[in-house]
This record gives structure tokens, sequence and C-alpha cells, in this order.
């Protein structure tokens, strides 16, 4: 991974600033993938014949975007107030990724209201390549690049926040490629060789996946989170489906390995899971707490010390003393049985 227009040695660790990849890119990209994978839309292949109906999906996605949106209304208060530090052109003036979740989950549940989840994967395509029209045969790519005047004005309230509000488009076709990839790991499997062929099928999708994000970079236009355009769409599905590859290989071969020739590759029922590690359930069980916990306390750091002057012994002390920190907290919620879902 690279990103194009960062500086320095250390921008390989940064967000890019218009095209280009990073891991810190990803990030975003990946939160509403795994959130899409677990969805109820995505699941209901384990269980038919449990769903309620559309509108009380809709209902209860707008009820649990009531979350987000406080959030981001109380991340763009205290980022006001105090005058932290702020990239307008990641995502404008006053937006910020919470708000794009919330419009997210509330726009993805409208749609499944005529849609049905299993034509999500046709939907995110259409979706995607007509955003992907729009950015660059309708002129949006040069309205999120320098504004409606042509001169990055930030005077409206569209034009100050046009990132986030035009990567929305995006962000939703990610989401239901994100159900549609779901659909798929969410099939009931029993045998191993059921798990063969499902890894067999993501290294093929892999493979096509990064393929068509070289010839979009090439052909058509590079990554660019802050649009959250086509090729994004694809290198974030290739890059989370690589991390399942890995995830589902390692898995496969603690199963091999502590089966002692014991695990049936076909004819037998083999339904017993991997344990869970604690922290792995912890962090599943209060996921919205452990990603607001991280957003606070890397607030927190950048405030209390010169980050790019640090050692590299201080980053170390910092970066583990950080995760010790927001690991021990949804550790302790979890074993105090507390859920901070309230919706």
């Amino acid at each position: 991974m690279e990103t194009h227009d960062a500086l320095g040695h250390e921008g390989r660790f940064g967000k890019t600033e218009v095209y280009g990849t990073g891991l810190m890119d990803h990030g975003v990209g990946g939160f509403i993938i795994s959130h899409a994978i677990v969805c109820s839309e995505a699941t209901e292949v384990a269980r038919p014949a449990k769903r309620g109906s559309p509108c009380a999906s809709l209902v209860k996605a707008a009820k649990s975007s009531i979350p987000l949106l406080m959030l981001g209304l109380a991340r763009l208060i205290a980022i006001k107030t105090i005058g932290y530090h702020e990239h307008v052109t990641e995502y404008g003036v006053h937006w910020n990724f919470f708000l794009t979740l919330s419009v997210v989950k509330i726009a993805c549940a409208g749609i499944f209201l005529i849609l049905p989840p299993k034509m999500s994967g046709i939907f995110a395509l259409v979706l995607s390549v007509l955003y992907q029209y729009l950015l660059i045969n309708c002129g949006l790519a040069d309205f999120l690049k320098y504004g409606s005047d042509g001169t990055d004005s930030r005077e409206t309230l569209i034009d100050a926040n046009r990132e986030g509000l035009v990567s929305c488009i995006g962000y939703i076709a990610l989401y239901f490629a994100g159900v549609q990839l779901g659909r798929i790991l969410m099939k009931p499997r029993q045998y191993l060789r059921d798990f063969v062929v499902l890894l067999i099928q993501l290294n093929i999708v892999t493979a096509v996946l990064y393929v068509c994000m070289q010839v979009l970079s090439g052909e058509v236009e590079a990554v660019s989170r802050k649009m959250a355009n086509l090729a994004f769409v694809v290198w974030t599905l290739f890059v989370c489906c690589l991390m399942l590859v890995e995830f589902l290989i390692v898995e496969l071969t603690i199963i091999c390995a502590t089966s002692y020739g014991q695990l049936p590759y076909s004819g037998t029922d083999y339904t017993q899971p991997i344990r869970e590690p604690c922290l792995l359930s912890a962090i599943n069980r209060n996921g919205l707490l452990f990603f607001l916990l991280a957003n606070i306390l890397t607030g927190l750091v950048n405030m209390s010390m010169d980050t790019l002057a640090a050692s590299s012994g201080v980053a170390y002390l910092v970066l583990i003393t950080y995760m010790l920190v927001i690991c021990l907290v949804v550790w302790i919620f979890h074993i105090k049985n507390i859920t901070t879902k309230v919706w």
C-alpha cells in the first residue's frame, strides 16, 4: 500500500489527501464492510425463518442511528470548542464519519424496503458504476475538489461539507457489497470440505478484485477515499477479502492441528467451532464503545504531545498504553456483562 500524495517517509502511515491508498484509508471502508457482513439482511441466510418487516427494520435503523448522530454532533461541538486540529478536506467543515455512518445506516434500511437483500451485490455494482460516471463525466469530481465556484469555496452548507455528503453514495454502495459478501460467508456449513470450498471462492474473488482494482486505477480513476469512488469500493473489498482468506487459513489450520485426524472432511457433522477469544468477544459486544474510546484517546494523545517529534521508543510506549487502555475497558465491560447498545 502507498499514499501517493502523502509527504515524508512516515506518510505511508497517514491518510491520503485525494488519491492513493494507505492503511488508515482502509479504516472507514473496513468499518462499513464489517458492519454490513453481520447485518440482519446478510445473516438471514443462516436464519431464514426469522426476519422482521421492512418497515420495522427501517424504524430500528433510525433508532440505532440516534447515538451515531449524537456522537457526530458531540464531536463537532467539541472540536470547534477546543480548537482541535481538523482536516477540512476529509469530510468537510461540519461533517464527520459518525454522521456518514448514520446516513448510510438509514439510507440502506430505506432501500431495503423495496430491494430484496439477495440483490445487494447487483445494486452495489450499479450504484458504484453510476456514481463513478457522475464523478468523471458530470463534473462531480471537480465539485468535490474545487467547490461549486471552482475556488474551493466553503460559503454554503453544501459546499462546506461536500466531501462528507457526496461520499455517502460510495459508502452506501460499499455497504451493499458488504451485505452480499456477508450472505456468502453466513451460509450454513457443516463439513471441512465446505470451508475449503469457501476458501477457494474467497481466493478467486480476491484475485478478481485485485485485477479490477488495477484496471480501474490505471484506466478510470485512482483509488480515492475522499470521494469513495468505484476504485475505492473495489480496493476496500479486496483488502477485506484478503484478510478473510488469511483468517480462514489460520482457523482451518488450528482446527486441523487440534483435531488429531478426527476432523471429518464430509459425511459427518462438524458443528463445534473454535472458542472465540475473550478480547474478540468483548470488542464485538461493544464495538461502538471501542471505536469511540479509540477516537477520544487519539485526540488526547495528539493534544498532549508532539507525535511527529516522538522517538520510536516513546511512540511504542504510547501505542502500547493506548491499546491496553481501550482493550481493558471493553474487557471489563464484557466480564461485567455490560452492553452499551441500548436501542
